[in-house]
């Protein structure tokens, strides 16, 4: 398993990296939250100093302080909140393995710990094990019904499952709980495309861009969707050419470029023949 900061993916297939952070990044967060507004309890205060150095990037100092807590707390909430954190620091720092061991520990002393089950399910995700992580991402969404990320991975394991269809449904699901959400209308959109339904995903693709106007997966779906289907090229220039410069450091810009070069050697050979 490879370590590093996990992003959400939009879709299998689709551009351009999420703006939410998996569940490991949005644990720490949800934590920080939490632990301003907590009382002077010891466990806490411990919790406390250790967020305040994650968040500042002492990933080592908060590490001693959870495992302080870890140590003198076993088996209380605080514990278990300190574990999933753990979990998270031994991500960052590059320890897949202890990561996945930790997120472990953490559920099967606190089986409904959201955090840990999304996060678990992230790892197994990216390992491949899709079945585990099916059931994982299953659990946490039952556990958090307002949280769509869990959907989103969901759809995409369906993707993989080559079952376009449930992975509709289950976006579908996740957009009743954030109707608005970009990565969800263009994660749909790319199944619409898929499907050959072009005027819906058309629509969703706009949709987004009316309201995100340089969100960049939707400008490279859109763009593929005119240069592979409703045959404008010259559409399709236009948001490649947006697209390549609002995704600078995206890793599908090399993909984007390849279709920009070839829409202008058509223009090329169509000037030389007239």
């Amino acid at each position: 398993m490879r370590a590093g900061r996990m992003q959400v993916a939009v879709m299998e297939g689709q551009p351009g990296r999420s703006a939410v952070r998996s569940g490991v990044i949005a644990s720490c967060i949800v934590a920080l939250a939490w632990l301003g507004s907590c009382d002077g309890d010891e466990a806490q205060l411990i919790l406390r100093k250790a967020a305040r150095e994650y968040a500042a990037g002492n990933v080592v100092r908060a590490r001693t302080f959870l495992q302080q807590l870890q140590n003198s707390r076993p088996g209380t909430e605080q514990a278990d909140e300190a574990l999933n954190l753990l979990g998270v620091i031994a991500w960052e720092m590059g320890r897949a393995q202890e990561a996945y061991e930790l997120f472990d520990r953490c559920l099967k002393r606190a089986p409904e710990h959201a955090a840990a089950a999304y996060n678990l399910a992230v790892i197994l995700f990216r390992s491949g094990d899709l079945n585990g992580a099916a059931d994982l991402f299953s659990r946490a969404a039952a556990l958090t019904p307002d949280d769509p990320r869990p959907l989103e991975y969901l759809a995409a394991i369906e993707l993989k499952r080559r079952n376009p269809a449930g992975a509709r449904r289950l976006l579908e699901k996740a957009l009743r709980v954030a109707p608005d959400s970009p990565r969800l209308l263009t994660a749909l959109g790319k199944i619409d495309a898929m499907q050959k339904r072009l005027p819906d995903a058309l629509r969703l693709f706009r949709e987004v861009l009316a309201d995100h106007s340089r969100y960049p997966p939707a400008l490279y779906n859109l763009a593929v969707l005119y240069q592979d289907h409703l045959s404008d090229p010259e559409k399709a220039r236009k948001y490649l050419q947006v697209y390549l410069k609002t995704a600078p450091g995206s890793e599908w810009r090399a993909r984007a470029r390849d279709r920009l070069d070839r829409i202008e050697a058509a223009r090329l050979v169509t000037r030389t023949d007239k």
